[in-house]
């Protein structure tokens, strides 16, 4: 059982069956004498084809224990069943009984969870391990093979649909735990015995069949779960535990790849839709696992719908999606499919209703049912002589319908109001077998005037949130028998209605009330089709709910019968693809989960759904969350694409740090919303990992995101690589790469395992926060190395080994790269990041935002006394005014004002300060500077200060100074160019008699015992309510 010379392919037909080995396993606690325990020893030769679970010599062995907390759930409805009584077997026998403690210890230490309890040796290989775990837990599980002629019925019907897999002793064990309704905590032990420890090498292929072990151990784990809301949610969710195990996985993966592609092509050469196949299984976390359960069971059904209907689709487009089917004729519903009776709604009576509904009130667009007698409609209308009436305002009691018009029940080529009454009688009848008053259906229930139209269209949704029960229709599923074994939810996921947006919208909208679907009666295909329910029959198959009290209750179509004998409602493994996949719209019970509360629940909603028209994607997104929307200004179908967007995005607050991965030009260059594609359905869209981070970004007000990030700079060397196709793209790309040292590479842990990366030019810091723009996400073409700890002239440099911008709480704010006037600013260089973040860092120390440090070394370290030693400030430039008034607002409701910003270095041999020209040049884009003459400047500037954290006041003030620069070419410190320069004369007439020496008791650090000078950056303002108690609230503070 170990791996050939040449691996071994994990191949459909006959997955990783290595040669036999032969191990030796030793039963150390039983023997055929019962009562002599432990005095002989009996060994067997066991490979993979013997059966595993407990030898019927051992149950002698075991104790039955009373311990109610032991006690679960038995099957009595098989008394005959032999394993009966496994859930309260203790073993071995001990002297005075076991304590729940010590039955604990013994099962994680010694006995049937510990390593190879049992197995003389160490496994050889990978597959010996798994096989020595699995086969020594089943031997002591209790689990004896059972010849109940009922038990032996059951699993007949399970084995009848149950994954395949090459180990069938394995499968052969789980069919019997399944048959004899043992609780799943008997044999939950194999998810924790399934993979190694750490130490295992992770071989490229397998010689066991792992994935087929993982496949029936999820499926069985569905079907007998315990719990409707237990932790496996999915087949797919549930493999995101094997997150110390993603080797493993990597290596299943591949293989699940390869036969999804299989799959797709064998179903669509049997007339399916592979672009439908891929969509539908695209809600789990690795849709290759999707597609080829989806599609195995999709097989036992197809052809749905006409062999020729997606010929030239693909797996990324279905031709026929955005087929315009207002152009569709009616369809006939009556037996030779071609009466010419119609009936006439007349639009005008809605018109005039819309017209005088109240602004925000939704209005009743529904038809009367017409009756004759009392309970029975009538049987004809006479042509445009009958009078349909609309429903009162206040009348719920009707039906809507949610269809697609490529089946031919829209309005077609049809003047407005009119339908084939065969067509409108379908519909009248169920309607009436159902017990409504009224019919709402979009081909006769909205208005056909401009302003009434837009308006109906507005608030479709709530005419679905107010009916007492929607019915579906597609023609694919109409023709469809139906079956118990959960087949038709599979056709429901791949039919033409589950891939349009507007039907997607209906189902949301329609989970505070039934839901029924039409398929064909098996005994009569081509008479009346049958009405289920959605929740009670389509959600159905999930019988396998065996241990689960509450079964009944959320199924009540299903009776004991079905339990003990469910030959025919066994669900398949592409069952629970599609039921997770239906789950993102309606849970059949738990209704509280479909809730639309994050960008990342719409995405899954809509993302894969098409609609005829583009926009309607935007707007069906805004409607479906219409009611988190209002308090933003309510979503109207005026309103383009970009702004429905961003109200969505406000609304919502954060998204996914992920979700920032897309490939398309953003809606701006700069300023507000510049990290934002132009459609919420590009969100995200270069991420495809299953591993989903728990990391977010938030969206503040005017357009701004902040989040947290990994920050790296980008050396000279780097080859990095744009992803996206528009050139508009590539030129950004190439643009800010001309100058990489102003350049970052933002990503996470999760990002940055699939080589993505933000690129990220930042403009402004203060504090923890690095404001900047949204570049591009790229890849770089070799993996990140790192150096730790470089010096001043490294960073500037760019050279050697790559660094890391390192601050507690460092955030990175995107939209927020422009002045007030909505001029960019110029970009930053990594070393001025690198160096300001360290000063921040010191400064941190002290009062929090009031006080800055000046004597900070050319090494970044504080407490340095000689004022020539010390290293270069980061200073804060401004629009020069005389009369600046130096008290700002600061208030969590304001947008954070960003300045200029570069590094000043002092030069206290000379007596003037000085700019470089360059530099000059470049700032007179951003702010007003004060050209005196040719050569000479004045600038207003500052030390950094601390905007959000300032302590206590409201309108904290400034430490500005106004000062002169005499313009050179070139400035030179320390060998060291720099923008600028302070000389004596600023130092001794404007900040020396402003600083302070300083040093924090009792010291914490080296450095404090050390005196430091400082300035207070930012002071209180002392007039406001924080900072004076006994200040009103509503006096005014000069601003």
């Amino acid at each position: 059982m170990c791996i050939s010379s040449e691996g071994h392919a994990l191949l459909p037909a006959d997955r990783g069956v290595g040669a036999p080995q032969i191990l030796s396993f030793t039963d150390l606690i039983t023997n055929d004498e019962i009562s002599n325990i432990r005095r002989s020893a009996k060994s067997y030769n066991v490979d993979y084809t013997t059966p595993l679970g407990s030898p019927t010599t051992i149950t002698g062995v075991f104790e039955i224990d009373q311990d109610a907390r032991l006690q679960r759930h038995v099957p009595r409805q098989l008394p005959g069943c032999q394993n009966r009584n496994c859930h309260s077997k203790r073993y071995p026998p001990k002297e005075g009984g076991w304590k729940l403690r010590e039955w604990q210890i013994w099962i994680e230490e010694t006995g049937i969870r510990s390593k190879y309890w049992g197995f003389g040796n160490e496994p050889l290989c990978f597959g010996q391990d798994v096989f020595a775990r699995i086969y020594n837990a089943s031997f002591y599980s209790g689990i004896i093979a059972c010849r109940n002629p009922q038990c032996e019925k059951r699993k007949e019907a399970f084995a009848a649909v149950a994954p395949r897999c090459a180990w069938v002793a394995f499968r052969d064990f789980i069919l019997t735990c399944l048959a004899c309704m043992v609780s799943k905590a008997e044999w939950d032990f194999i998810l924790h015995l399934i993979f190694p420890d750490d130490e295992i090498e992770v071989p490229k292929s397998f010689c066991i069949d792992i994935r087929g072990i993982l496949d029936v151990y999820m499926w069985s784990s569905r079907i007998a779960r315990r719990e409707v809301d237990e932790e496996f949610a999915g087949i797919e969710a549930a493999r995101q535990s094997y997150k110390s195990s993603a080797k493993i996985w990597q290596v299943i993966l591949s293989d699940y790849e390869s036969d999804a592609i299989t799959m797709s092509q064998s179903c669509h050469d049997q007339g399916l839709c592979p672009n439908r196949l891929w969509n539908a299984s695209f809600q789990g976390p690795d849709s290759a696992v999707g597609v080829f359960h989806l599609g195995e069971a999709a097989k036992t059904l197809l052809p749905l719908g006409p062999m020729d209907a997606h010929v030239d689709c693909t797996a990324q487009y279905c031709l026929r999606a955005h087929d315009n089917s207002t152009l569709v004729k009616q369809a006939h519903k009556c037996a030779d499919g071609r009466c010419e009776r119609e009936i006439f709604f007349r639009t005008d009576l809605l018109n005039q209703a819309m017209r005088g509904m109240s602004k925000g009130v939704w209005f009743n667009t529904a038809w009367r049912l017409r009756r004759g007698r009392p309970g029975r409609l009538l049987s004809s209308m006479p042509l445009y002589t009958s009078k349909p009436q609309v429903m009162r305002w206040g009348e719920r009691n009707y039906m809507a319908i949610s269809h697609v018009w490529s089946d031919g029940t829209g309005v077609g080529l049809k003047t407005p109001g009119k339908v084939n009454q065969c067509l409108y009688r379908y519909f009248a009848n169920i309607a009436d077998q159902l017990g409504c008053d009224g019919l709402w259906w979009d081909a006769i229930s909205i208005p056909s005037e401009r302003t009434a139209r837009a308006t109906a269209i507005e608030r479709m949704l709530e005419n679905f949130e107010n009916a007492s029960v929607t019915l579906i229709h597609d023609q694919d599923l109409v023709k469809l028998p139906w079956r118990d074994d959960g087949s038709p939810a599979i056709a429901l996921v791949l039919s033409s209605w589950f891939t349009r947006g507007w039907t997607a919208a209906e189902l949301f909208a329609s989970r505070g009330h039934p839901v029924k679907v039409l398929y064909a009666d098996p005994a009569n295909p081509d008479g009346a089709p049958l009405i289920k329910n959605l929740d009670g029959d389509v959600f159905a198959a999930d019988v396998g709910e065996l241990m689960n009290p509450r079964h009944l209750k959320h199924f009540p179509g299903h009776c004991l019968r079905d339990i003990l004998n469910p030959a025919s409602s066994i669900p398949r493994q592409g069952y629970f693809v599609a039921a997770e996949t239906l789950k993102v719209l309606r849970h059949p019970f738990l209704k509280e989960t479909t809730e639309i509360w994050h960008l990342s629940d719409l995405l899954k909603a809509l993302s894969r759904r098409t609609t005829s028209w583009v926009k309607d994607h935007m707007l069906i997104a805004g409607l479906m969350c219409q009611e988190k929307t209002t308090s933003k200004g309510p979503v109207s179908s005026s309103m383009t694409g970009p702004e429905i967007m961003k109200t969505l995005l406000t609304t919502f607050q954060e998204i996914n740090v992920t979700d920032l991965l897309h490939g398309e030009v953003p809606i701006t260059t700069h300023g507000p919303w510049s990290w934002c594609p132009q459609s919420i359905f590009y969100f995200g869209q270069l991420y495809h990992s299953p591993d989903l981070s728990d990391m977010s970004c938030q969206i503040l007000s005017h357009g701004r995101l902040s989040g947290r990030f990994r920050a790296y700079e980008v050396l000279e060397d780097d080859v990095i690589i744009p992803c996206g196709s528009h050139p508009a793209i590539r030129a950004r790309v190439s643009a800010v790469l001309s100058s990489r040292r102003k350049c970052l590479l933002l990503s996470t842990p999760h990002i940055r395992e699939n080589q993505l990366y933000v690129l990220f030019q930042s403009v402004y810091i203060n504090h923890a926060r690095i404001s900047g723009r949204w570049v591009a996400c790229v890849q770089l073409q070799l993996p990140l190395d790192l150096q730790t700890d470089p010096t001043l002239q490294d960073l500037d440099r760019g050279v050697g080994r790559r660094e890391e911008l390192f601050m507690v709480g460092l955030t990175f704010e995107f939209g927020n790269d422009t002045t007030n006037t909505g001029t960019p600013l110029q970009p930053l260089s990594y070393g001025f990041l690198s160096w300001t973040t360290r000063l921040f860092e010191w400064n941190d120390q002290f009062r929090e935002g009031t006080m800055w440090v000046l004597s900070v070394g050319k090494d970044g370290r504080p407490g340095v006394s000689e004022t020539q030693d010390w290293g270069p400030q980061p200073i804060y430039l401004y629009d020069y005014d005389a009369r600046m008034d130096q008290k700002f607002q600061r208030s969590k409701y304001n947008v954070p004002p960003i300045h200029p910003s570069t590094l000043i270095a002092w030069d206290l041999s000379n007596k003037e300060n000085m700019i470089r020209a360059s530099f000059l040049e470049v700032l007179s884009k951003t702010i007003v500077v004060n050209m005196m003459a040719y050569d000479m400047i004045s600038l207003t500037w500052s030390f950094p200060y601390y905007y959000d954290v300032y302590p206590r006041c409201d309108y904290p003030q400034r430490t500005v100074f106004e000062s002169t620069f005499c313009v050179v070419s070139e400035i030179l410190r320390d060998g060291q160019g720099y923008d600028m320069s302070l000389g004596r004369n600023t130092f001794e007439q404007s900040i020396e008699p402003q600083v302070k020496q300083w040093r924090r008791k009792p010291p914490g650090h080296e450095w404090y015992r050390d005196w430091n000078t400082i300035i207070w950056s930012c002071k209180s303002c002392r007039q406001c309510p924080s900072c004076n108690p006994t200040q009103k609230p509503s006096q005014q503070i000069d601003v």
